[in-house]
């Protein structure tokens, strides 16, 4: 136990209790209010959460000495299994929504690109998720457990369920999804002993997968928001 600090707990207290708690607390007001909120407004807000939690990832760094930016390698298996994560996700996402309900399709379409106005956006949104995300959860966050833990494996298993626990709005099918991506990020950054890699796959997916819902947005039938539907 003489490896918690204040630092340690301050910082596993934020992303592990209070954010989850915020993306649930707004999930439920999103699933609510649906687009009486402009999704311009909910991309900003997004990105400025982000920065915020850029902020303290670093500021944490620079306490506990974290090493965030190492320069690393880029071995052809680690290249082989982001690729391949990559193409998995997007055929698991495909299924995802196949058997999603008419309403959980709506709600997903909320925060995600529904015109192509939106883009520009969400290439920011995903671009600000694969950096900080990675930064934080896989970077310091790790960094944090592991010498609480002693345990590398066990340290992965809280980083990957806080992770999931941030997401957790999403729902529970979702929740699994981002737990197996998170962990095959964690095992990116062991194979490459960098970042940079799985930042990449992070932002890739994400912002493929918004071209994905931009698509399945404009193939369903009437407004595509939750509450639009339900006002009609």
């Amino acid at each position: 136990m003489h490896n918690i600090d204040l630092v340690a707990i301050w910082f596993l207290l934020i992303f592990g209790l209070f954010v989850p708690y915020i993306a649930f607390k707004s999930g439920r007001v999103l699933r609510a209010r649906g687009m009486l909120i402009p999704r311009k407004r909910i991309f900003i807000n997004i990105l400025v959460m982000q920065a915020l939690f850029m902020a303290l990832s670093l500021l944490t760094a620079r306490v506990r000495e974290i090493r965030i930016f190492r320069t690393g390698r880029l071995p052809l298996n680690a290249v082989a299994l982001a690729i391949a994560v990559f193409v998995i996700a997007l055929l698991i996402l495909r299924l995802l929504w196949l058997s999603s309900s008419e309403e959980e399709k709506r709600r997903m379409l909320i925060v995600r690109p529904n015109e192509p106005k939106d883009l520009p956006w969400w290439f920011l949104v995903s671009l600000a998720a694969g950096t900080v995300e990675e930064i934080t959860y896989r970077g310091v966050m790790f960094a944090l457990v592991l010498p609480i833990t002693r345990n590398a494996w066990l340290a992965v298993a809280i980083c990957v369920l806080f992770f999931a626990l941030g997401h957790a709005s999403q729902g529970w099918r979702r929740g699994i999804f981002i737990a197996a991506i998170a962990f095959a990020a964690h095992m990116l950054v062991w194979m490459t002993g960098a970042l940079y890699l799985a930042m990449a796959l992070h932002f890739t997916y994400d912002f493929v997968a918004g071209m994905f819902y931009l698509r399945w947005a404009q193939q369903m039938p009437g407004p595509t928001s939750l509450s639009s539907a339900e006002n009609v």
